[in-house]
């Protein structure tokens, strides 16, 4: 059970540098073994294995109680109008719950209730988009949000911003993960478009990074995991065959989720990425409509959070995946092994049994409802 003042405990240790995800779940499992609370930890931080053998963590929580106590610090991040949401809260996001890495804090500005919005589409692509790129970003977000989609994406040059953008000018809602803490920002040129952007309805940012984190490589790599976690599918739009949305995809298929590709001009090198992605088997899409249909099968394109799963009739494919889950096979790679799809065929049809309701991902693999 975390109380409000296990809560405050909670957010001041991870504004300590040097307590991210990894530690702060460590010291919530610990938690859980013990009858030593969080408020305790930051009375006396030697209290704590995790902490116990950091010594240049433990100076740090010294020099961060000499500025804040947990309390103090809870009033900071509210008078810097930054919400926060934890893991184990109803708030917190289905999705991104659900995947193996979800952060363990979501620090956010913004329009906080598009956190809880149907239909989340990641849509991500390289930062050099050509004039094909943008033409194609803008005309299939806006019949995403048309349909009540919710744009996901990184803010950042090219496809991310294009995206946001094409959201926003479509009256719907976009969620932008960032690669850094509030109080800082990446690219610099981009903190203008912040500051009018997080006015605004239906526009949310979101990062897993304690207030002024700067932006570091480290951190792009898990933010385009929570952006990916946050999604039903992952558009990719334009990337060349070398490219950090391939993180994006990866991440997205180590979680099940569908991953749908635009083709492009064949002389385009950001179409190679893309192409590549159509060749291991993600789906090929040229609309908003052919998105959506990969997840309408989904119960109706049914919300991430619902648990009204009416009778269905389960594909071929899907009824393959069933039947050899319900013989006793759980790991997604001995999935792969029994059954006659591909990879990213697999993950699409895994993602789709599991928001039907008829399967739910375990810490091993996946098991029936």
């Amino acid at each position: 059970m975390i109380d409000a003042q296990e809560r405050q405990a909670l957010l001041f240790l991870a504004g300590v540098e040097g307590i991210g995800t990894v530690k702060l779940r460590s010291l919530l499992d610990w938690r859980e073994q013990t009858s030593i609370s969080l408020c305790e930890v930051v009375d006396c931080p030697t209290l704590s294995p995790v902490l116990q053998r950091l010594p240049k963590v433990l100076e740090k929580i010294t020099h961060f109680k000499e500025v804040f106590s947990p309390e103090s610090y809870e009033r900071w991040l509210e008078d810097e109008e930054i919400a926060t949401v934890c893991c184990f809260e109803p708030e917190y996001p289905l999705l991104l719950r659900e995947t193996s890495k979800p952060p363990v804090i979501l620090y956010l500005r913004g329009d906080v209730s598009v956190l809880q919005q149907n239909k989340p589409i990641a849509v991500v692509g390289t930062r050099q988009a050509t004039g094909y790129g943008a033409r194609a970003t803008r005309a299939i977000v806006s019949e995403l949000v048309a349909h009540g989609s919710t744009i996901v994406s990184g803010f950042m040059y090219g496809i991310d911003a294009l995206a946001h953008e094409a959201a926003i000018q479509g009256g719907g809602k976009t969620v932008a993960v960032l690669g850094f803490g509030f109080g800082t920002m990446y690219p610099p040129d981009h903190q203008a478009i912040f500051e009018r952007w997080v006015k605004l309805p239906g526009v949310l940012f979101v990062s897993q990074f304690r207030p002024n984190t700067i932006a570091k490589p480290g951190n792009f790599p898990a933010r385009n995991h929570v952006v990916a976690g946050l999604s039903l599918a992952t558009l990719v739009i334009e990337a060349a065959s070398e490219s950090g949305t391939m993180i994006t995809v990866s991440a997205a298929l180590e979680e099940g989720r569908t991953v749908c590709a635009v083709p492009g001009p064949f002389d385009n090198p950001y179409s190679e990425g893309t192409k590549l992605l159509i060749n291991q088997g993600a789906t090929l899409v040229r609309s908003g409509s052919e998105v959506l249909s990969e997840i309408s099968a989904i119960s109706g394109v049914m919300t991430a959070s619902s648990a009204l799963v009416p009778q269905i009739q389960l594909s071929a494919a899907q009824q393959q995946i069933f039947d050899t889950i319900k013989s006793g096979v759980s790991a997604v790679d001995e999935l792969l092994a029994q059954v006659s799809l591909s990879a990213m065929a697999l993950n699409r049809e895994l993602t789709e049994l599991e928001l039907l309701g008829v399967i739910r991902r375990t810490q091993v693999g996946w098991e029936l409802l």
